[in-house]
């Protein structure tokens, strides 16, 4: 009998967590991650290829405008609002010239 008291117990705890209304919510971490690390590195004057070295493969590349590049990094955790950071970079052959936070 005690045995019986047991098990209904375990199969009783495990139905009511089942039925609970707090749904698991991942942390979404989407494009590039930019740290200032990686932001203290980057000079104008520097090559594409050293850009790309430091910063990685831009998230957004223009088909009209190649010169531009732009690297997009948001995080959304449950119950905080979503941060986003955006850093442009802008090229003219294929030396930066710009950078824009």
């Amino acid at each position: 009998m005690n045995h019986l008291k047991i098990i209904f117990i375990f199969v009783f705890i495990f139905f009511l967590q089942a039925c609970s209304n707090i749904p698991y919510k991942k942390t979404i971490e989407q494009g590039n991650l930019i740290t200032p690390e990686m932001l203290s590195q980057l000079r104008t004057g520097m090559t594409s290829q050293q850009v790309r070295y430091i910063m990685g493969t831009p998230v957004l590349t223009h088909s009209f405008d190649l010169k531009r590049w732009d690297y997009v990094y948001s995080l959304r955790k449950t119950g905080a609002p979503t941060k986003i950071e955006c850093i442009t970079l802008h090229f003219s052959n294929n030396i930066l010239q710009k950078i824009e936070n």
